[in-house]
């Protein structure tokens, strides 16, 4: 299990119910560049599913290359 922020852990589990430790468990269909927004940086979004639950990771490249990542939205599969 990976090391996070306790801030930024407890943030998630508030917002969308899932530990940051989850990341590993994602099987990803689909990662794109998420340029909704200027970052100031290359953000990345992956979607895949953890037990039948879709979810979607973003992380910064430098992030996303040593494994380290956070959920940000998380909805039933229909």
């Amino acid at each position: 299990m990976a090391d996070f922020d306790p801030a930024k852990e407890a943030i998630n589990l508030s917002k969308h119910g899932v530990s940051l430790a989850h990341w590993v468990d994602l099987d990803i269909k689909v990662t794109f560049v998420d340029d909704r927004y200027d970052y100031g940086e290359i953000r990345y979004r992956a979607y895949g599913f953890i037990d039948g639950v879709v979810y979607c990771r973003s992380s910064p490249a430098e992030m996303d290359r040593c494994g380290q990542s956070a959920f940000d939205a998380r909805t039933q599969r229909r």
